[in-house]
This record gives C-alpha cells, sequence and structure tokens, in this order.
C-alpha cells in the first residue's frame, strides 16, 4: 500500500510535517522539492514615473452611444 507522508529535509534530517508509519523495515521514497525563495521587492518609489505620460482633458467626459452601441 502507497500512502504519502510530508516532511521538511534540514541538516541532513527529514523533520515530519504528518505522523509518520512506526514501521520496521519499511521502503521509503524521498523526492526533494526545490521551493524558489521569495525575492525581496524594492520598496515603491512615489511620483518615480512623474510626468512620463499626459491624460488627455476629456478623459472623464462621457463616452459617446457610438462608443456603446457600435453606431
Amino acid at each position: 500500500m502507497l500512502k504519502s507522508y510530508a516532511a521538511i529535509y534540514k541538516q541532513g534530517h527529514l523533520e515530519w510535517l504528518d505522523d509518520a508509519p512506526e514501521q520496521d523495515n519499511i521502503q521509503v521514497i524521498v523526492t526533494f522539492i526545490e521551493i524558489p525563495k521569495q525575492v525581496q521587492q524594492k520598496p515603491r518609489v512615489f511620483g518615480q514615473h512623474r510626468g512620463l505620460c499626459e491624460m488627455s482633458a476629456d478623459f472623464n467626459d462621457e463616452l459617446p452611444d457610438s462608443f456603446w452601441f457600435g453606431h
């Protein structure tokens, strides 16, 4: 019977996350899964891209019916 148990490998030893079976002479398959480290994000800088784009003066105006209905 095949059953899965979770563990973490640290400094040459397995730390079981589940209750491992307490049996002698049991065959074990170990699969190492590398979990990528999270990349530290640089802090955001307010106003960093100021002036790189412009908004048109009519940005907040209503869109015409032809936009919605395709006339």
